[in-house]
């Protein structure tokens, strides 16, 4: 699970995070929360359902602290949800039904995927594993991948896509693979099979510039982002 710094943050910022924090827990997952929706101020509780998804919604109280109710709400009762209060997706897991997804970002414009990006799996196998992807690869300027380009490296942050840093290269077997100068094969979700090599560092500019502001968005701050070239290899 990841955590949120609170340290340098203060007020309602702070009260984020600690709610971020608690949604992200081992906890929260064994109680099935897919959803957590972070508001401005307390809300009207909506009605629960018998069944549907299990949402978590926290909002700040007092100074640095937040209050929170978790539900079940089936789709009638998410579509009329008062969704003016919310200030940001908390969690949204991929599991979720493409018509949660849908609805996120059609009215929050949340979504854990950026634009262009192509899932896959960091395998040498030529068939697609029997699990979900576990890595992305993200070209330029939403260009289709392609031979011999160079695209950002994105990591499942807790079922979000971040751009992978420098810093967190050794946080992944593929990612020492490349650190130490090797080829590191990738497979996509069309089955097409790439060589991917590390090259230099991209700083915050270049992402912005190359790969888009909703990029840029997704580095660490002040963290070189790590860029690769692609080679197909079928």
């Amino acid at each position: 699970m990841l955590f949120m710094d609170v340290r340098a943050l203060n007020g309602a910022d702070r009260a984020y995070a600690r709610y971020w924090n608690h949604v992200h827990s081992v906890e929260r997952a064994l109680a099935g929360v897919k959803l957590a929706l972070w508001l401005r101020a307390a809300p009207n509780i909506p009605r629960e359902s018998s069944e549907g998804i299990v949402v978590e919604l926290g909002w700040p109280v007092a100074t640095d602290q937040f209050q929170h109710v978790r539900m079940t709400l089936d789709a009638a009762a998410l579509q009329a949800f008062a969704w003016g209060l919310v200030d940001a997706v908390a969690l949204a897991r991929f599991e979720l039904p493409n018509w949660v997804h849908d609805l996120i970002e059609r009215k929050l414009g949340y979504s854990a995927k950026l634009p262009g990006q192509v899932s896959g799996w960091w395998t040498d196998e030529a068939e697609t594993p029997g699990w979900r992807p576990n890595g992305a690869l993200l070209p330029p300027g939403g260009e289709p991948l392609a031979d011999g380009q160079d695209c950002l490296v994105l990591v499942d942050l807790d079922d979000w896509w971040g751009v992978l840093s420098v810093l967190g290269l050794g946080s992944y077997t593929f990612g020492s693979r490349l650190e130490s100068g090797e080829t590191v094969a990738f497979l996509d979700e069309s089955r097409r099979r790439w060589a991917v090599r590390r090259l230099d560092d991209v700083d915050l500019a270049e992402v912005r510039t190359r790969w888009g502001a909703q990029a840029a968005e997704r580095t660490r701050p002040g963290v070189g982002a790590v860029r690769v070239r692609v080679s197909s290899i079928n």
